[in-house]
This record gives structure tokens, sequence and C-alpha cells, in this order.
């Protein structure tokens, strides 16, 4: 058998592409929503969940949308029997595992929104992964459940 240059350059780029990173689609997001807030609000809390179907440990990094000026990372914590919200820099998503933001631990803050959101109207954001890789994520607005999910806004 005669195997050119070109052919067996091509073997070895289609090996590389075999055995590299996950699928682009190893993670998921379902369950994205953000809890309904007065129309004056200046930040909202947003919630998802994050599926990692990949065999390395991942990190959410940051968000965006355009209807708010800026997305950031907490996490609420009791420090000192008071509950506090953390900015982090990064949420981890373990291999085979997942990411849940929900009331009372890893959450966002939607700071100044841009325009009121009603419940049920939906919200666009870009999160973007320590692998440079971006998906797109479709809020929900729901009604707040009671004041047991209220979040506590100490830095």
């Amino acid at each position: 058998m005669h195997i050119t240059r070109t052919g067996l350059a091509l073997v070895f780029l289609l090996s590389l592409t075999v055995g590299a990173q996950p699928l682009p689609d190893s993670l998921q997001i379902s369950e994205a929503w953000i809890r309904e807030a007065p129309p004056n609000a200046m930040a909202l809390a947003g919630y998802m969940t994050v599926n990692n179907r990949g065999t390395e440990d991942r990190q959410l990094v940051a968000v965006s949308s355009i209807d708010f000026k800026r997305i950031e990372l907490h996490r609420s914590m009791l420090v000192e029997g008071v509950a506090r919200m953390i900015p982090q820099e990064r949420m981890p998503i373990p291999a085979a595992g997942h990411l849940e933001l929900k009331p009372g631990d890893y959450h966002l803050m939607l700071m100044h929104p841009r325009r009121s959101l009603k419940v049920g109207e939906e919200v666009k954001a870009i999160l973007s992964f320590d692998n440079d890789q971006q998906l797109t994520a479709v809020f929900t607005v729901k009604k707040s459940q009671g004041s047991a999910h209220q979040h506590h806004h100490h830095h």
C-alpha cells in the first residue's frame, strides 16, 4: 500500500480530533430561570443547572446578556452565622456531574436591568466556560416563591 504525504497528514490530523476534547455539547443548560423583581430593582437573581456529560471538570467563568449592564457569579454562604453573598471568579462543574445554581447557594446576580421583566418573559444570556466554549441559555422570568427564598445582600 502506498500512502502519500497528504494522506499521512490527513490520517494524523484525524487521529488528533478523535481523542481530543469532549464534544461541545457535553455541557447542557436546563431549568434556567430569573426571579421576578419589582420594576425598579437594581439586581435580580438567576438560577439554572449546568450538566457536564464530559470526562473533564469544567468551570463557568462568565455570563453576559444584552438585558443587563453586567452579570456576576455569586454564592450565598453562612459566615459567622450571617448569610452573605460572596462573589465567585468561577463555578465548578464536575465531570459527569452538574452545577446547580439555586436560592441560598450558587446564583447569578443580574445587575442593572435594561428593561422591566415580567413573569413569563424570556432573557437570553451567553455563558462562557474555562475552555473558551460559549453556550446560549434562555432564562424564563418566574414569580418569587416567598420570603424563604429571598437573598441576603451582605458583602
